[in-house]
This record gives C-alpha cells, structure tokens and sequence, in this order.
C-alpha cells in the first residue's frame, strides 16, 4: 500500500479547493444570468375594476403608487402616456427624483364571450439630472398652460389616437390636465404651438436616458398579444417568426399580386351579386382561394360556431356567400400560390379585406 506524504494531502487539498472555486464561480454566475433575465412584473387585472385610463385609483389600486394629491412630497408632478406613467418628485425646485413604469394589458385567455388580462409591468429609476430637467421643464412650462378643453381651436377626436395627461402637485395645489391627440392639434395657435413644444420636450428629455418604451417592448413575452393604450400589438413567436421568414417569397408573391386578385374579386362580384340574398344580413367571411383560382374554404367570422348553427338567418346567409363565391374564378391568373380575403356584406353592397401580413 502507498504511503500518503505531506505533499500528497496538500495536493489533494488543493484540488477540492479549485473544484469549489469552479462550483462557486458557476453558481454566481447563473445567478447574475438569471438576475438579468428577470421577467416582468404581472398582475391580473381584476373584472370589477378594468380601467383603461390610469385613473388615480386604478394607479393605486393595481400598482401602489400614491395619489398625487395625497403625496409627501412638496413637488409632485405625474405624467401619464399611452403605456408610461413617469413619476417626479421633489421637496424643492432644485433637485427632482423619478421612474418610468412602462404598462401592457396582455390578453391571457377567453372566459366565454370574455378575455382575461394581465398588467404586464416594469418600474425603472430615472437619473437624478434626467429627473431635474424634467421637473424643471414641467413646473416651468407644462403647470401654467391651459387644459385642452379650455382652448377652443383643440380638435377632441373620439379616436383614442395617445394621452398626454398630468397629475401636478405644487405645495398645496392639485391639477390636473388632459391633451389627448396632441400631435394631431394645429400649431397655429399659440397655445397650442407652445404645448405641443413642451410635451415634445419632455419626451425627448425622459427618453434621453433609454428608450423605455422600446427596450420594454422587447422584453415581453413571445406569442401574445397586448393592449397598448389605444392599439393591439401582437408579439410573434420564435415558431411563427421563423415560419414567416420560410414563407417570405410566397409573401413577396402575393404582394405583387395584390392588385390583379383584388380587381379581378371585384370585377366578377359587381357582375353577379345581388343584394336582394343578403338583405339585413351584416356578415363577416373569411374566403381562401387555391392557387388554381377556385373557392377553397368559406369561415364565418362569429363570435362561435353555436351562434350561428341555432341561427336560420345565419345559415340561410353562409349558404348564400358560399353560392356567390364558388362563381368566382380567377384561374386565368394561373397563381403559383393560394390566397385569404375577408369579406363584409352588409344592406347595400360588401366590402373586401386583406388582412394579410406581407
């Protein structure tokens, strides 16, 4: 049997040592991986109280954040976007603090005729300086400018097209202000012009940092899709990513022939449709043709399938459109590829869609 010496021991000392070294080393740094892959925030958004326009209570209710009128601070100013809400705060009019959160509802599943959604969120720090020069631009040129519904020449559009609105908190004083479509409002009047330059402002100051809305965007899961203030956005998967870049040339294709289906659908229906099948009808169709020009499969666009198996109305209408739309042939077209059209008919006529991502 071999005689273990001094020199044997240390060397086999040494050799744990290093495997620890290498263990912890491999342990640290999963952690710090899985540090900065940390997910977003989520909270259900409660059926009772879906609120859609970051009221002060949802605020609170949904996120923690204090009531601007209810703030310790002497200085309390919050700016609310589509999908942002931008904190900051001070005791003075020297220096400010801040955060940006940045907010998505995505749609987590169907209840019924429903969806379920979650609040999908982050909150980050804004810098010290950031913070100030925010602070400063809206105390010195946001706080005194009139609100939109006190300027007579402010277009309110019913189309949600982007809020600019404020909380302000000045000492003991509470306001607040709403410039809804801001872009869209003519800078011709002065008013206007200045509030336009002030919100510009403080847009390019906040995303001086980081673009917040951006990075954020890209930080949400894959395969769903989200409420952003005023539209939907729909993330694709790795799968779909994958499968529209395999289809790019079909795509390319049928772009370029775009124009030729479309005329040639709208050609043959003016010929053959008559409005007395579809009288009060107010469909929705979803058609696919094979690349041969004929009519491949006809969907109804309800709300389920029960909707309109217990419809006779419904029915009587599938029948119909399915009769109109196997009329059709487009085969002088000698397509390479089949295609999807959407179409409506509604009173008085029908409308055709193509809903198609190129």
């Amino acid at each position: 049997m071999k005689k273990t010496t001094l020199p044997d021991i240390l060397y086999s000392l040494n050799k744990i040592i290093m495997k620890k070294k290498i263990l912890l080393f491999i342990l640290l740094t999963q952690s710090l991986l899985s540090f900065a892959q940390i997910d977003l925030k989520k909270i259900p958004i409660v059926d009772s109280f879906r609120c859609y326009d970051f009221s002060e209570e949802a605020l609170h209710f949904y996120f923690d954040l204090t009531e601007v009128k209810n703030s310790q601070y002497t200085y309390h100013f919050r700016y609310k976007k589509s999908t942002q809400i931008i904190d900051i705060y001070s005791n003075d009019t020297l220096n400010f603090q801040g955060f940006v959160m940045n907010v998505a509802a995505q749609i987590k599943n169907r209840k019924g005729y429903d969806y379920n959604y979650d609040y999908c969120f982050e909150k980050l720090q804004l810098k010290d300086s950031i913070a100030t020069s925010a602070g400063k631009l809206i105390l010195n040129k946001i706080y005194s400018s009139p609100n939109s519904n006190d300027i007579e020449q402010w277009e309110h559009n019913w189309l949600d097209c982007g809020r600019s609105h404020f909380n302000l908190k000045q000492v003991d004083e509470y306001k607040t202000k709403k410039y809804s479509c801001y872009t869209q409002q003519p800078s011709t009047v002065k008013d206007i012009a200045n509030i336009k330059s002030a919100i510009s402002q403080l847009d390019s100051t906040i995303n001086s940092q980081e673009d917040f809305f951006s990075n954020f965007r890209n930080k949400l899961e894959k395969g769903k899709s989200y409420y952003l203030g005023f539209s939907i956005m729909y993330k694709m998967s790795e799968k779909e990513i994958q499968q529209l870049e395999k289809n790019k040339p079909q795509r390319e294709y049928l772009f370029s022939m775009k124009e030729q289906i479309d005329n040639s659908l709208k050609e043959q229906l003016y010929e053959i449709y008559d409005g007395a099948d579809f009288n009060e009808c107010y469909c929705d169709y979803t058609f696919s043709f094979s690349k041969k020009g004929k009519l491949k499969s006809l969907k109804a666009n309800h709300k389920n399938f029960i909707s309109r198996l217990f419809n006779k109305d419904k029915r009587k209408h599938y029948k119909e459109a399915k009769k109109l739309l196997k009329k059709l042939n487009i085969s002088d077209l000698k397509l390479r590829h089949g295609f999807t059209r959407s179409i409506h008919f509604y009173e008085k006529g029908y409308n055709i869609h193509d809903y198609t991502i190129y």
